[in-house]
């Protein structure tokens, strides 16, 4: 038998009101289940329990809210109760009941997912969420189809957003060449990759090169001659330090975007990124303004294949990678393409299955 569904709006006064849910039964042995453990805890709680009423299951839970003097009163009395529990005691039921309740979005709403390909992108309860919601804007055309392998999602638009493109008034300039990393260093964004093949670069090359890396250090980097930590920097230093680079690299699999690499390529500078993040991958295949690899030994070769570029090369891999930001990433560009999608939602149109502007 089909489990029952029921969609309530709230009308009370509040931030709340007018918001829709829908509450889905849950299976009979399911719910069984649940009533005994909602007793259990109830019990241990101190809340009253009438004879039977473990044995009553789901309509036990009925007969202690009668013994309470009601539900209002078990809310007051029982859940003050429960407040005593340890909250891994009553985190599993409360999930467990949150499960069935799914909030019912306007036809108004747009959801800006910003998927990355990593593991709790594969939890059914993503899938559920992010298809309930009518209208969708995606950040990147692969990040769409991201979506659709995971969630068999891909309804909405491409627009993207906009990148910071100011060319930095000064470059950094150092007597020996660097490679840049900026953002959280940690073993989640590929920078032990980096780190090993930095290493190995330096062995193989012995080319005098240094490794820069801003941001938060979540790894201890180790204390080395040729690998510089320098912190949080301003605007104008990293922009510096992006035009001034041999190249800058984004080892992460898990971009949705990667603002970062884009102000790198605003900036002219030759980018190198892990060609198993699809994002990155189209990023550099359709701007070929750097290059992608799959394995540390593959990045360690690009690092000196970066460097012994000749002028010519290098100011045409810059120049590409600066022309596409332009076109696809300039404010006035993805303001005029925000407009265009939010107005024609606001009108009252359904999005197409799949719309992009690239």
């Amino acid at each position: 038998m089909a489990r029952r569904t029921r969609v309530v709006t709230i009308t009370a006064e509040g931030r709340d009101k007018g918001k829709s849910f829908s509450l889905k039964e849950m299976p009979a042995d399911q719910a069984e289940r649940w009533a005994i453990r909602a007793l259990l805890a109830l019990a241990a709680a101190g809340a009253k329990l009438p004879d039977g009423a473990l044995d009553a299951g789901i309509a036990g839970v009925a007969a202690v809210e009668a013994a309470n003097g009601g539900v209002a009163a078990l809310l007051v009395g029982g859940l003050k109760s429960l407040a005593g529990l340890d909250y891994s005691v009553i985190a599993p039921l409360l999930d467990e009941m949150m499960a069935c309740i799914q909030y019912v979005p306007p036809a108004k709403t747009i959801l800006v997912p910003t998927l990355h390909d990593e593991p709790p992108a594969y939890l059914k309860v993503y899938a559920q969420r992010y298809a309930s919601y009518p209208n969708r804007i995606w950040l990147t055309d692969s990040e769409q189809r991201v979506a659709g392998r995971l969630w068999n999602v891909t309804g909405g638009e491409v627009v993207g957003m906009a990148v910071e493109h100011t060319e930095s008034a000064g470059r950094e300039e150092r007597a020996a060449p660097y490679f840049l990393y900026c953002g959280r260093i940690e073993e989640g964004k590929g920078c032990r990759v980096l780190l090993d093949a930095f290493r190995r670069f330096r062995k193989q090359s012995g080319i005098d090169a240094t490794l820069v890396m801003t941001g938060v250090d979540n790894m201890k980097l180790p204390k080395r001659a040729d690998i510089e930590f320098l912190g949080f920097v301003d605007e104008q230093r990293k922009l510096a330090l992006m035009a001034g680079a041999a190249a800058f690299v984004l080892p992460s699999e898990y971009e949705s975007f990667s603002i970062v690499t884009l102000e790198a390529m605003a900036q002219r500078t030759p980018t190198l990124v892990n060609g198993k993040c699809e994002v990155l991958r189209d990023h550099i295949d359709r701007s070929g303004a750097g290059f992608h690899y799959e394995t540390e030994t593959e990045l360690a070769a690009l690092m000196e294949r970066v460097l012994k570029l000749d002028a010519a090369s290098r100011a045409r891999m810059g120049e590409a990678g600066r022309n596409y930001v332009m076109d696809r990433y300039s404010e006035p560009r993805i303001r005029d393409r925000l407009v265009e999608v939010v107005q024609r939602i606001a009108d009252g149109a359904t999005q197409d299955a799949s719309s992009s502007a690239y």
